[in-house]
C-alpha cells in the first residue's frame, strides 16, 4: 500500500514539473524536475544559447532557471509587451540578499507596484526640481568638470589612472544630490565607496542567493552561505550606516518648512508630511537608505566608466578628437561653458555623430 501511495505521489510530481507547471507558458527547452534547465545552460555563452532559443521556439520562449522567466525577443513583441503593456510586467525577482541589506523589496530599482510607481514619481519629481527648474546639478556638473580639467593641466603629461578621478566627479555630483556636499577630487572616500558598492553587487551572482532565489526557504540556512556572502553583507551594511548617519544629520538641520539643499531633505520634508513610522513602510528611513543605494550603484561605475571609455577612444583615434575639438570652439567657443541651455550644441554634436558614421 505504501509503494503504491508512494508511486502515485512520485507519478503527480512528474506530471506536475513536466506539463501541468508549463500548461500557459510560452514554449521552451524542456525542464527538469526542480533544477529546470540550469545543468543545459552554458552561463559562458548565454547570449547565443538564447539567440537559438528564439530561432527555435520563437520571439516569446520560456527558460527555467530554475523558476519560469519569460525570455522576450523582437522588436515587435518587446514593444507590445514593455511599452503598450508596461505596467503588467514591472514586477521584481524577490532577491533574499535584499531582506539581508535592507529589510525587504525596498528603494526603486527593486521595489514594485505603488511603492515603486509612487517612489519613482517622487524621485523624478525631485530630480527635476534640482535638475531643471534649479542649477544646483549643472553647477555642481560644471564645476566638477572644470575641476578636473584643473587636475589634468596639473600632472603636466604623467600617466594616471583615470578610474579614481572619474570616480570622484561623478560621486561628487551624486553627493551634490544626494547629500548637498561634495568633496576634493583627491579625497579617497568617495573612491572607496565606489569600490564597496562593487564588491557589494557581487553578492547577487553568489550561488546561496541563486539558490535561495530559486527555492526561498534556503535563506534559513544563510548561516551556511560562506564567509564570502556575508563579508559582502557586513559591507553593505557598514554602507547603510553611513547612509543612515546622514540622514540622521540632515533631520537635526532640515528647514521643513523651507526649501531642501538635496534629496535627504526632500524625502525627510514628504516623510514628515505623510506621518509615518521612521523605520517601516513606503516613507521610511529604510527606505531613503535604498534609493541612496539605488542611486550610488546605478551612478558611480557606468557614467565613470563611459568617461573613461570616451577619453580612451579619443587618444586611439585623435582625427575624431579633432573634429571633436573644433567643433566645440566653433560653436560654443573657446572661453565659454557648455550648459544645458547651449541647445544648438545638441543640433551640432547629432550632426558630428551623423559625419562620422
Amino acid at each position: 500500500m505504501l509503494d503504491l501511495i508512494l508511486l502515485t505521489l512520485f507519478v503527480i510530481f512528474i506530471f506536475h514539473q513536466c506539463y501541468w507547471r508549463r500548461l500557459h507558458l510560452p514554449p521552451g527547452p524542456t525542464p527538469l524536475p526542480i533544477l529546470g534547465n540550469l545543468l543545459s545552460l552554458d552561463a559562458n555563452d548565454i547570449d547565443n544559447q538564447l539567440i537559438e532559443y528564439k530561432k527555435q521556439y520563437g520571439n516569446i520562449f520560456t527558460v527555467w532557471i530554475a523558476n519560469a522567466t519569460v525570455i522576450v525577443g523582437g522588436h515587435e513583441a518587446m514593444k507590445s509587451i514593455f511599452i503598450k503593456n508596461g505596467d503588467k510586467v514591472v514586477g521584481r525577482t524577490n532577491f533574499v540578499v535584499l531582506e539581508d541589506i535592507f529589510g525587504g523589496m525596498l528603494g526603486i530599482a527593486n521595489a514594485s507596484d505603488s511603492l515603486w510607481k509612487n517612489q519613482r514619481k517622487f524621485f523624478l519629481h525631485v530630480l527635476r526640481d534640482f535638475g531643471v527648474g534649479k542649477p544646483v546639478l549643472e553647477n555642481a556638473i560644471i564645476t566638477q568638470a572644470s575641476d578636473v580639467c584643473a587636475y589634468f593641466k596639473s600632472l603636466n603629461g604623467t600617466p594616471i589612472s583615470l578610474t579614481k578621478i572619474f570616480s570622484t566627479c561623478v560621486g561628487n555630483i551624486i553627493y551634490q544630490l544626494m547629500f548637498g556636499t561634495t568633496v576634493n577630487l583627491e579625497d579617497d572616500s568617495i573612491y572607496k565607496n565606489r569600490n564597496d558598492i562593487l564588491e557589494i553587487s557581487k553578492v547577487f551572482h553568489h550561488p546561496f542567493t541563486l539558490l535561495a532565489t530559486i527555492w526561498e526557504p534556503l535563506k534559513y540556512l544563510r548561516v551556511f552561505a560562506g564567509p564570502s556572502y556575508h563579508d559582502k553583507i557586513k559591507i553593505s551594511k557598514n554602507m547603510a550606516e553611513y547612509f543612515t548617519k546622514q540622514i540622521v544629520e540632515h533631520r537635526g538641520t532640515c528647514d521643513f518648512d523651507g526649501e531642501p539643499r538635496d534629496y535627504i531633505d526632500a524625502f525627510l520634508i514628504e516623510q514628515r508630511k505623510q506621518n509615518p513610522s521612521l523605520n517601516e513602510g513606503e516613507w521610511s528611513d529604510r527606505q531613503l537608505v535604498a534609493i541612496m543605494f539605488d542611486v550610488f550603484s546605478a551612478g558611480f561605475e557606468t557614467t565613470g566608466t563611459t568617461l573613461e571609455m570616451f577619453i580612451l577612444y579619443m587618444l586611439y583615434y585623435p582625427k575624431v578628437q579633432t573634429k571633436i575639438h573644433e567643433e566645440i570652439d566653433r560653436v560654443i567657443g573657446k572661453d565659454k561653458t557648455i550648459t544645458i541651455s547651449s541647445t544648438n550644441c545638441y543640433r551640432n554634436t547629432a550632426k558630428f555623430i551623423s559625419s562620422c558614421n
